[in-house]
C-alpha cells in the first residue's frame, strides 16, 4: 500500500531504538519487512507483527513485553533478541525452526520445559542469563546448539544436554551447581 510518496510494501528495515513507541500499528503495511528494531521504548504487545511472514530479525530489547506467544506464525526469524522485558515463559516460540540466536536474558522465565523450543532445530546461540530459571529441560534435541548462557539462575544441575553435541560455549556461573556436568562430558567421549 502507498501513502503519500512511501511504498510501503518496499520497507525492508525499520530501526526506532530509544523512542516513545507504545505499539507497532500500523506496520503490517510494511509487508517485506525483513529486519525491525524497536529497541528501547515502551511496547507490551508484538501482536502487529503477526502477519509479517519475511519477518527474519527482530530486536525487541528493553520494552514492556510479557510475551512472544504472537510470534509463533514468523517461520523465517532467523534472530531474536528480547532482553529485559518481562517474559515470563517461551510460549509460542517452538514452530521457529529457522531461528539461530534467541536472546532471552533479565527477564522473568522460570522454567525451561520440554515443549518450549521443540521446533527450533536450528538453534545455535541460546543466552537466558538473569531470569529465574530453576530447572531446563528439553534441550537434548538441540543438536546444532553452540552456545548456551544460563548464568545467574538458579539451577543445581546441569542436565539434559546430551544431545547438544556441537556445544563450544557453556556459560553457568552464578547458580547454585552442587556437581560437575558430567553427564555432558560423558556424552561426548561415549560417541
Amino acid at each position: 500500500m502507498q501513502y503519500g510518496s512511501v511504498d510501503y510494501k518496499r520497507v525492508t528495515k525499520i530501526e526506532l531504538n530509544v523512542e516513545e513507541l507504545k505499539s507497532v500499528e500500523g506496520i503490517q503495511l510494511c509487508s517485506s519487512l525483513t529486519s525491525l528494531s524497536v529497541n528501547v521504548n515502551h511496547l507490551s504487545s508484538l501482536e502487529p507483527l503477526r502477519g509479517l511472514s519475511s519477518l527474519r530479525h527482530l530486536q525487541v530489547r528493553e520494552n514492556q513485553l510479557s510475551s512472544l506467544s504472537c510470534l509463533q506464525d514468523l517461520h523465517q526469524l532467523v534472530s531474536l533478541r528480547a532482553d529485559v522485558n518481562r517474559i515470563a515463559d517461551m510460549k509460542g516460540l517452538a514452530p521457529l525452526s529457522a531461528l539461530r540466536t534467541l536472546e532471552l536474558q533479565n527477564n522473568n522465565i522460570s522454567l525451561v520445559s520440554p515443549n518450549d523450543l521443540l521446533g527450533c532445530s536450528s538453534l545455535e546461540k541460546l543466552v537466558l542469563y538473569r531470569n529465574q530459571i530453576s530447572a531446563v529441560q528439553g534441550l537434548n534435541s538441540m543438536s546444532q546448539l553452540l552456545h548456551l548462557n544460563l548464568g545467574r539462575n538458579n539451577l543445581s544441575a546441569v542436565e539434559g544436554l546430551e544431545g547438544c553435541r556441537r556445544l563450544e560455549v557453556l556459560i553457568m556461573y552464578e547458580n547454585k551447581i552442587l556437581s560437575f556436568p558430567g553427564d555432558l562430558i560423558f556424552a561426548y567421549f561415549s560417541s
